[in-house]
């Protein structure tokens, strides 16, 4: 049994409940209790007890939609459109350095760069996945890992006719584990033919996996999909019967009231990337339709060769800024709301919400501390408005996954992240000579 206390805990519970002299109990990786201080150092006795030094505890952030080793791409084509980004830079240097290796390596600086973050659980979309799981497993971090499916052969699946049974090979090896998850991705519905998309859904539905695809990130998408379709993205998506609860759609920029009505409907989730979608000036997307309609939305940060970074906090200030402009309304998604999107809003679309996403009793001990010791952080007046528009990834302290430590005092306790640097020199000579 182990004991944080000291700490200003945001529960994030459907009551929003907060202990501003709290503490926590974990054992077996479980919360066996969390309340007010006094109330559980006279309930509870444990050999180990944490001084969490007044800083603020909550549960650890959820991060919707990334493409992990694509560290490795950080910075190497910036300020291109979209469209040119993807087919003139980012698909041919997938085809020609995408390797067990590279993922790897990349898989290992993102490890380090999300834990940093605060980041417990992710939603990621590449390939070798296995070799990812490994990464991720190694570094103790809870992660839904599926392979990219798309027309065109990638990486790890030459052939595109086969690309089902790899990844069922993938699910088959990972389902079950107690951090690392299968799921399925579909790339997006104009690189994936009608065919792949529904035995893509079909092999969700026959495990009961998470299934997430790119959705109206552009509005070239849009009308191609009107053009040969006649419908918009995410009506197009629904006659093939992918839109389901635990589909999760990325981006979303370019969606109407009418699509957003059906995904509420579907029970379907919108993981939103502001920093990716301003960067490759996708547009911005109505979050705040979404969330007058009910749509459960997270945020995600996107890879780091469209972000370029994967500093969740600094994503989920931006989408709330962000949304303030486009709406004309300092209102428009607060910071308690943006905090719901990072944590048990993330639980709910990858179905985790009885187990992560909040800091109560009987859930997974999936757990940030926030140093408020720094001068951005001076003087605390509001811990959800100070997280949301003052902290940064500098102020994340802790971090513990499953009951087990993973940073302690901003030291990576799981795993050796010291050569990062000499591996990042070493694809860069690769990649650019």
């Amino acid at each position: 049994m182990e004991i944080i206390k000291n700490c200003y805990i945001i529960t994030m519970d459907k009551h929003l409940s907060q202990f501003e002299c709290g503490a926590v109990v974990i054992e077996n990786g479980e919360i066996l209790d969390v309340g007010n201080e006094k109330d559980i150092l006279s309930h509870y006795k444990a050999d180990n007890i944490y001084d969490a030094d007044k800083n603020i505890l909550l549960p650890g952030f959820i991060n919707t939609h990334t493409h992990s080793a694509m560290t490795l791409f950080r910075g190497f084509a910036d300020d291109l459109p979209l469209n040119n980004w993807l087919n003139d830079y980012i698909f041919p240097s997938e085809g020609k350095y995408v390797c067990e290796e590279f993922i790897n390596n990349g898989c290992r600086i993102a490890a380090s760069e999300m834990i940093r973050s605060g980041i417990t659980t992710f939603l990621d979309m590449y390939f070798f996945q296995d070799m990812a799981g490994k990464v991720f497993k190694e570094a103790g971090m809870r992660a839904f890992l599926s392979e990219g499916l798309i027309n065109f052969p990638t990486p790890d699946m030459k052939d595109p006719e086969k690309a089902i049974a790899y990844v069922e090979d993938f699910i088959n090896k990972w389902i079950g584990d107690d951090l690392i998850s299968p799921a399925i991705a579909a790339h997006a519905p104009y690189t994936c033919s009608d065919k792949l998309l529904r035995n893509a859904r079909n092999l969700a539905d026959k495990y009961n996996l998470v299934f997430n695809i790119h959705l109206s990130e552009t509005a070239l998408e849009v009308d191609t999909i009107l053009k040969e379709n006649g419908v918009r993205p995410a009506f197009y998506l629904d006659n093939l019967g992918i839109l389901k609860e635990k589909t999760i759609l990325a981006h979303c920029v370019h969606i109407n009231e009418d699509e957003s009505l059906l995904i509420r409907d579907r029970g379907s989730s919108i993981a939103h990337n502001p920093q990716s979608n301003m960067k490759l000036a996708s547009g911005i997307a109505p979050v705040n339709m979404f969330k007058r309609i009910g749509i459960n939305v997270t945020i995600g940060t996107d890879g780091a060769c469209s972000n370029n970074n994967l500093d969740i906090i600094e994503e989920g200030r931006e989408a709330a800024l962000l949304s303030k402009v486009f709406e004309n309304d300092p209102t428009s998604l607060d910071a308690k709301y943006i905090l719901q999107c990072l944590t048990i809003n993330g639980a709910k679309a990858l179905g985790m919400e009885d187990n992560i996403g909040s800091i109560e009793k009987g859930k997974r001990a999936d757990i940030i501390i926030i140093d408020i010791h720094t001068p951005n952080m001076i003087p605390l007046y509001n811990p959800y408005s100070q997280i949301v528009y003052s902290a940064n990834q500098s102020n994340v302290n802790d971090v513990m996954i499953d009951g087990k430590w993973v940073m302690k005092n901003k030291n990576i306790l799981s795993f050796d992240d010291s050569n990062l640097f000499e591996l990042g020199e070493k694809w860069k000579k690769r990649i650019k000579g």
